[in-house]
């Protein structure tokens, strides 16, 4: 896990909002779901933040216990998105955004979590 608390504004990281599924949106599908006798089905990806891409340069000090003796001054650059980085939620929804556009959803614009195919 990264250490988020170190980041600093306008150095380490810009955008870090990440948009959330509105409560209306998630009635909505519900009552259709209801309605039309669907069955819904729910997934929550535990490593879900690992997948998402960095737009920028991040670079940690090495993990406990992965520390060479003689190499404690040399850093870890990210290719990835870790738990703990201010941007991890953002990486992970733009990782999402390309895919599910890339395979035919298009994103609604009354709410920026649903995508409709």
């Amino acid at each position: 896990m990264a250490k988020g608390y170190s980041q600093q504004a306008g150095f380490d990281f810009e955008e870090t909002y990440s948009p959330v599924a509105r409560y209306t949106t998630i009635r909505t599908v519900f009552a259709i779901a209801n309605q039309l006798n669907l069955e819904l089905h729910q997934m929550d990806e535990q490593t879900a933040f690992l997948s998402g891409e960095l737009q920028e340069k991040i670079y940690m000090t090495q993990p406990e216990g992965f520390v060479e003796n003689g190499k404690e001054h040399l850093v870890c650059k990210l290719n990835k998105s870790l738990y703990g980085l201010k941007r991890a939620s953002r990486g992970w929804f733009k990782t999402m955004d390309v895919f599910l556009k890339d395979n035919g959803y298009e994103q609604s614009m009354s709410d920026n979590c649903l995508y409709i195919k």
